[in-house]
């Protein structure tokens, strides 16, 4: 089972790496949010 991910206010992006990190080729991010102009 693959699973899909959004990363909301995503700033330098820890939980995504986090996620990577756990689950490798069984997530795959779909949506990266961030307001923060300089966290981009």
């Amino acid at each position: 089972m693959r699973f899909k991910s959004i990363d909301l206010f995503a700033g330098i992006g820890g939980i995504r790496l986090g996620f990577d990190q756990a689950f490798g080729e069984e997530i795959e991010t779909v949506f990266v949010s961030e307001r923060d102009e300089f966290a981009r």
